[in-house]
């Protein structure tokens, strides 16, 4: 039984279900590549979880969305901080990780945008009357 509970652990350490009955934040332990995660990272993620849930809510109202994309923010950003690179140092933690999410989210309902969806063949028929043949 113990062994279970620290598996589970070690795939989600972080949960933050916020005061509000908001959906909690799950982060994993590790990056897709198998890095670990900072843990102070994690920490700035669940302070700005709510911020991140205002703004997904006025700009599509998704929350998973929300949660993958600060997710791959948390990676990148702790990434950053494990680089031997020589850049400059994080000044403001949960604002570069909450600007790093809103550049993320951003970029992914632009390219979402660019997709138009159609209810049938009919429908993508009559917009192809209109320019030319689409098929």
């Amino acid at each position: 039984m113990a062994q279970n509970r620290d598996q589970s652990r070690q795939r989600y350490p972080l949960v933050v279900e916020p005061p509000t009955g908001e959906p909690p934040l799950w982060i994993d332990e590790r990056d897709r590549k198998g890095r670990p995660v900072e843990p102070i990272v994690k920490e700035a993620a669940g302070r700005i979880w709510r911020r991140v849930l205002y703004y997904e809510r006025r700009e599509r109202n998704d929350h998973a969305e929300a949660a993958e994309v600060l997710e791959e923010a948390v990676f990148s950003v702790s990434a950053r901080l494990q680089s031997d690179d020589e850049l400059a140092p994080i000044q403001n933690l949960d604002s570069y990780l909450f600007h790093s999410f809103v550049r993320r989210f951003s970029k992914r309902a632009q390219r979402e945008d660019r997709i138009q969806y159609f209810e049938s063949a009919e429908a993508l028929d009559s917009i192809g009357a209109l320019f030319g043949s689409v098929r």
